[in-house]
């Protein structure tokens, strides 16, 4: 992999067995959740973006783009990793590193083991194996997927 990957951050749960709120602004040792996300992941990724849905300002401090699911109802992590892959083709991506922002523990080594684990000829969606995806973070190709995905 030439480039580094696009960062997808997914952080549109509803937290429905925490009594509903933000994940990702839950604050652990002074940081929120996606403090410590943002953290990890800006340094081994091009650009970052937050997939969650309702309004994008609460997340204004944090400068990334807001992209919300296409797909209506809260359908759940695959509606985001598919606005993600969306958001990616529309601007040049070609490989793309998600996480959610369940336990703010993203591998420092995201960028290196997740595409280095991709064996094979390229196809339109492809998930990395290893470490990181155990850890919860997965590679993606964001290839064209034509809305086939």
């Amino acid at each position: 992999m030439s480039e580094p990957p696009l960062g997808l951050i997914l952080a549109g749960g509803l937290a429905r067995r925490m009594g509903g709120g933000d994940k990702a602004r839950i604050t652990i040792g002074g940081r929120t959740i996606l403090d410590r996300v943002i953290a990890t992941m800006k340094p081994q990724c091009s650009a970052l973006i937050i997939n969650a849905n309702g309004d994008p300002a609460r997340f204004a401090d944090t400068r990334l783009p807001v992209v919300a699911d296409s797909v209506p109802d809260f359908a759940g992590p695959l509606a985001g990793i598919l606005a993600g892959l969306d958001w990616a083709a529309a601007h040049g991506g070609h490989w793309v590193v998600l996480t959610g922002c369940r336990k703010g523990a993203v591998p420092r080594a995201l960028l290196h083991e997740g595409p280095a684990s991709v064996r094979g000829p390229p196809s339109p969606a492809t998930c990395a194996r290893g470490h990181a995806a155990r850890r919860g973070s997965s590679c993606l190709r964001a290839a064209s997927h034509g809305g086939s995905v």
